[in-house]
């Protein structure tokens, strides 16, 4: 997923408006957050191995600590700048300015995020932290492929072959990081059919070893 990723910033890098060190910092550390999750979302069906939480519990604790944080940040940063970061943006749209449609989309969205953060405690829980990790390839591989068969038609900076660029690599960049994301998601399907079954004890509820990289 990184490889792919990064194939979609050369030589196009996302130029920073302030500072770059800033900018890099808070990238590195939302990474290794996003990275931490898994293994720590693991630790709590280990740590509670005699009274394990059900997943949907798992699901709905996290997610309170989630509206907590996202709702002082809301509070705090978006509330005083409301017009400029929120209603502006809406009016300003080219494509659909509809305040009543932002909202409908936000509430999906959030429909969306919760089957999310369901599915993935799911996963974690019946399958382990890896499988869980890994399938991110395929989903970031998706992205890529979805943004270009329903956005492309609307705004052409959502096709697969275009990147902001007019050469050819411009138009190579997203077709290449998405085959770099397929292509992880096949190297470790194959590694991990030759790889030695877990002891049986292992597979009730966490099947594979914790992701520690």
């Amino acid at each position: 997923v990184v490889v792919g990723l990064l194939v979609t910033v050369f030589p196009n890098p996302v130029k920073p408006k302030n500072s770059f060190l800033w900018g890099f910092t808070t990238s590195a550390v939302g990474s290794l957050c996003l990275a931490a999750s898994y293994p720590f979302s693991e630790l709590v069906f280990q740590l509670g191995a005699s009274h394990r939480p059900a997943e949907e519990m798992a699901c709905f604790l996290g997610s309170v600590f989630n509206v907590v944080i996202f709702s002082v940040w809301t509070a705090v940063y978006t509330v005083p700048r409301w017009n400029e970061a929120v209603y502006e943006p809406i009016i300003n749209d080219k494509f659909y300015p509809s305040v009543p449609w932002a909202w409908a989309s936000y509430l999906l969205y959030g429909l969306m995020v919760g089957l999310h953060s369901l599915s993935f405690w799911k996963s974690v829980y019946k399958l382990g932290t890896v499988p869980t990790a890994v399938s991110k390839g395929a989903q970031q591989a998706g992205c890529f492929i979805f943004a270009h068969i329903f956005f492309c038609h609307i705004d052409d900076k959502e096709c697969i072959d275009n990147n902001n660029g007019s050469g050819l690599w411009s138009r190579m960049q997203k077709g290449v990081a998405c085959l770099m994301c397929c292509l992880g998601v096949v190297v470790y399907a194959l590694g991990k059919s030759r790889a030695s079954p877990v002891a049986d004890g292992e597979k009730q509820g966490l099947g594979q070893v914790p992701l520690v990289a």
